[in-house]
């Protein structure tokens, strides 16, 4: 499922990536906030905006609205048994269904993954990039 999520979407992979980052943080997955630092810089996300979304500052930095709207999303649907009506209104004045659905695979996915490499407490290792991925994954793929 987490593949998926990096590679097979439609969401733009900057997006993805400032969702991946915000579920990191809040989750105080420090190990998953730097594998996907690095895998946001190579998707467009700038240094400023990590640096605010590891230190949890959002307002007055250079977000655009969607991206807001999609981090007040994530940060429902991580927190909260339920997201708002507001906040459902404001996505699809952004974002088409199929995209909506990916945002919250998206957190709710990586949410999952905070949660394991917090608790198995794993230690830093060198980020790698979504590149990496697609080439693991490649032999997985050819048994399907």
């Amino acid at each position: 499922m987490i593949y998926a999520v990096l590679t097979e979407t439609e969401l733009d992979p900057r997006l993805r990536e400032i969702v991946i980052l915000r579920v990191a943080q809040r989750s105080g997955a420090a190990y998953a906030f730097a594998q996907h630092a690095a895998i946001a810089a190579s998707a467009g996300v700038a240094p400023a905006q990590v640096s605010a979304l590891k230190q949890g500052r959002l307002v007055g930095h250079a977000f655009s609205r969607a991206e807001r709207v999609a981090l007040a999303f994530a940060d429902e649907a991580v927190d909260a048994p339920t997201v708002s009506e507001e906040t459902f209104v404001q996505l699809g004045e952004h974002f088409p269904p199929r995209q909506i659905l990916e945002l919250l695979l998206t957190a709710g996915c990586f949410r999952m993954m905070c949660r394991l490499v917090t608790v198995l407490d794993l230690e830093q290792e060198p980020a790698f990039g979504v590149d990496t991925l697609r080439r693991a994954g490649e032999p997985a793929l050819e048994r399907c």
